[in-house]
């Protein structure tokens, strides 16, 4: 797991001294967290998008910091799109409508430097049920057009 410490004083340049102590209840574990996250996205968003791992943050407020990534067949998962905050001791997101148009907005934003998505012409062999489906393949002119497993 991994805890980042937000501190609003710290010199520019020098040595610094740190001495911790600070006390809070998590009654939401990460991974609680990242399941909530997964469905607002889910619901709310896009099926496409996904929680990754969550980072502890202790500043003014102890949250879960929840990234957001999309996925895609072709490309796998890319990102991260904006993070999602859970407050570790209620569950609470911040979850806005401005939080999830920049989450959107990223995203589009992202897609349209992947290059575009190319149909395969035929199933590999090992994807297919032996003697139950003929394979299909995609003529130069679009047609689909069966063969059967003998000729491939």
């Amino acid at each position: 797991m991994t805890v980042l410490l937000e501190l609003d004083t710290l010199p520019p340049q020098g040595a610094v001294t740190l001495k911790v102590e600070y006390s809070f209840d998590i009654k939401i574990t990460a991974q609680q967290a990242r399941r909530q996250v997964d469905r607002w996205l889910l619901n709310q968003v896009s099926y496409l998008m996904g929680a990754g791992e969550p980072m502890l943050v202790v500043a003014h407020q102890v949250v879960w910091r929840v990234p957001v990534y999309l996925s895609t067949p072709d490309f796998g998962q890319f990102g991260p799109l904006g993070i999602v905050e859970v407050m570790v001791n209620d569950g609470t997101m911040s979850t806005t409508a401005q939080l999830k148009a920049d989450i959107i907005y990223q995203a589009e934003k992202r897609v349209k430097l992947l290059p575009p998505y190319r149909l395969r012409q035929s199933s590999p062999l090992d994807y297919l049920a032996p003697n139950v489906a003929p394979r299909l393949i995609v003529t130069e002119q679009g047609e689909i057009v069966p063969i059967s497993l003998a000729e491939a």
